[in-house]
């Protein structure tokens, strides 16, 4: 099938019609005018003015100005610009993107849940991990006397003992304990146990001189 363009050039050459009685009698220019016939259309002004194009040129060559309109849409659409493409492309021509309140909001929504779910997550695992236990003194292996102090560090609410007797933690997670052993070799236990009933233990070989 013929475009427009080919239909308009066809006819004027039938008659005998140069471009310059057309772009005389039409007002169109004479690029617009090559363009249109050789269905250059990134060449041409938008549609609207193309459209007015072709009602002026079928006029000179006699033909239906509303039947070549009706073939020109038939192939022919226009984006958003007003630009003409080939029918089936304008649809395709995506939308220049724009921020909007809408994203806004959206966006706004999603980093308050996310930072929401984090919180949770983050609370979740201090709330499954068994607690800190940290023995600083004495190191593994150490050579003591009887008055043993044990040193270390724990979460604030943890219970913890040494060798089975509870301790206090203060407020800095710290603890200190004495305990008094006899000469010889011996296990210092301290173990940390934390609201969820997890625990954690440290223990220490020491020699007693």
């Amino acid at each position: 099938m013929k475009t427009v363009g080919e239909i308009l050039k066809q006819a004027r050459t039938d008659q005998g019609i140069s471009l310059a009685t057309v772009a005389g009698q039409t007002k169109i220019q004479l690029k617009y005018i090559r363009a249109l016939e050789e269905n250059n259309f990134d060449k041409l002004p938008p549609a609207a003015f193309v459209k007015g194009f072709v009602r002026s040129y079928a006029r000179v060559v006699s033909k239906d100005p509303e039947g070549l309109l009706a073939i020109f849409r038939r192939d022919y659409d226009q984006n958003e610009r007003g630009e003409i493409v080939p029918r089936g492309l304008a649809a395709g021509v995506q939308k220049r993107w724009q921020w909007t309140p809408t994203l806004t909001a959206i966006t706004a929504v999603v980093v308050v849940m996310t930072m929401f779910a984090g919180y949770v997550i983050f609370q979740l695992r201090i709330l499954s991990r068994p607690p800190i236990l940290e023995v600083t003194v004495p190191a593994e292996n150490a050579k003591v006397n009887r008055n043993v102090e044990v040193l270390g560090k724990s979460d604030t609410d943890a219970v913890v003992t040494v060798n089975s007797k509870p301790i206090v933690v203060n407020d800095k997670g710290e603890f200190t304990e004495t305990i008094l052993l006899s000469s010889g070799e011996h296990t210092i236990t301290v173990k940390a146990t934390a609201r969820n009933g997890k625990t954690r233990t440290v223990q220490r070989t020491v020699m007693v001189e």
